[in-house]
């Protein structure tokens, strides 16, 4: 026992055998071991996106290839394309109440190894409600990139809080812009099957950089009771947050509006051609602006307020929705995008640090949580808006309805905007 007590005291513990060894140093992060938590985090944000978009851009090859008929292959892609939003719905504030349970660390490490299997599974299926039944579980059991967002909320300083978050919001852009690049050749090349393995290979990385490189430095809190309903309660009852919520789902809708509907509207401007490469670059361009503004428009919100860029961003994503009516010109479409797509990363920016700001430390792994469900619920709303909206009315005019959800948005941080005017701020906001 007192060897035990000597060894512990210099920092040591005994392991069987009698040999001793580093005990992991509890206390908060260096700026050192933040900037390496950031980096690796970023990482594997970005081996994350860039597995998911290396196939889901290219499932209707696989659907196809599994036997879904020609007749029912938009039918069925789109199903299998909302299936994981609908349960990530109602999943995503479990984990990030288990996550403030347990551990951010240990409930990346669960996602990224469950993301991995669901990956293998869908490669090996063999009729298409497997995929289904694959992609449902995807939405059930995933959250890596929420968890990294709710790590590095949990464990910066809070003047580098905006900056740090903006450079990891990179990442998962980068990802999402370089996988679909790759994946169109690797699928040419060697098939939709052994690109799956592929992603599986790079979300098997992305677990193992966090595994072994990232630092949480809060032990576990056992005796935590996990209360999913309190939870809920305390986070609505949070006028912040609930702003933050609620502006997350309109701004989600919003962008998911027009993007099912771009290889549609390029291929109807006169004397395009190359109609696949053109969508896929007008499509990646407000990805391209958030890899390069997000850090910037953390630093802004650090200076001048999350809430102040948030409105900024989406005030801004309005008028350049509003804006893309009047193109004539591939080109000035693509110039109206790429401004659109710098708002947006302001608004994704101010909105993601505010989930953070308004709410404590310990309840950060839900707040991300919720943030997820409100993100993915426009996910799933925005696309089905747009198909019935452009059917119904014409692909130009739903750019308008597109802008009409980023005002609805900006017009409910419009309270929180007045009060902070009149020195009554919101819990945490600023």
């Amino acid at each position: 026992a007192r060897e035990a007590a000597a060894a512990a005291e210099a920092g040591r513990a005994l392991v069987p055998g009698g040999v001793p060894r580093p005990a992991p140093r509890a206390g908060p992060l260096t700026p050192a071991e933040e900037a390496r938590n950031l980096a690796i985090l970023w990482a594997g944000c970005f081996l994350t996106s860039a597995s998911w978009s290396l196939v889901l851009p290219f499932m209707p090859i696989m659907l196809r290839h599994l036997g879904v008929p020609q007749a029912r292959l938009a039918t069925w892609t789109g199903i299998v394309f909302a299936a994981a939003f609908a349960t990530a719905i109602f999943f995503s504030p479990i984990w990030g109440a288990w996550a403030d349970a347990v551990g951010r660390k240990v409930n990346m490490l669960r996602s990224g190894i469950t993301i991995t299997i669901v990956m293998i599974g869908m490669a090996n299926a063999h009729a298409a409600w497997i995929v289904l039944i694959w992609r449902l579980l995807n939405g059930a059991l995933s959250g890596f990139i929420p968890a990294a967002y709710s790590l590095v909320a949990a464990t910066t300083r809070s003047e580098r809080l905006g900056r740090s978050l903006g450079i990891l919001q990179t990442g998962p852009a980068a990802g999402a812009i370089l996988g679909p690049l790759l994946g169109g050749g690797l699928v040419q090349l060697a098939g939709i099957q052994a690109t799956f393995y592929l992603a599986a290979a790079a979300q098997a990385a992305a677990t193992a950089l966090v595994l072994v490189l990232v630092r949480e430095p809060d032990p576990p809190r056992r005796g935590l009771r996990l209360d999913l309903f309190a939870g809920l309660g305390q986070a609505f009852a949070n006028p912040g947050l609930r702003m933050v919520l609620a502006a997350s789902v309109l701004l989600q809708l919003a962008v998911t509006i027009i993007e099912p509907l771009i290889t549609i509207y390029v291929g109807q401007f006169p004397g395009v051609t190359a109609v696949p490469f053109l969508s896929g670059l007008l499509f990646s361009l407000v990805g391209i602006a958030a890899v390069v503004c997000s850090p910037f428009w953390g630093r802004v919100g650090e200076r001048r307020g999350f809430l102040a860029i948030a409105a900024v961003g989406l005030a801004g994503a309005a008028v350049g929705n509003a804006g893309q009516l009047l193109c004539r010109s591939l080109w000035s479409f693509g110039a109206v995008r790429l401004v659109s797509g710098v708002a947006y990363a302001g608004a994704n920016t101010g909105l993601g640090t505010m989930a953070a700001v308004t709410v404590e430390e310990s309840f950060r792994g839900r707040a991300y949580g919720l943030l997820t469900s409100s993100q993915q619920l426009g996910n799933l709303l925005g696309p089905l808006l747009g198909g019935f909206w452009g059917d119904a009315f014409g692909i130009h005019s739903a750019f308008g309805v597109a802008s009409i959800g980023f005002a609805l948005a900006l017009g409910l941080l419009v309270p929180g905007l007045a009060r902070l005017h009149r020195g009554e701020p919101l819990p945490g906001v600023r």
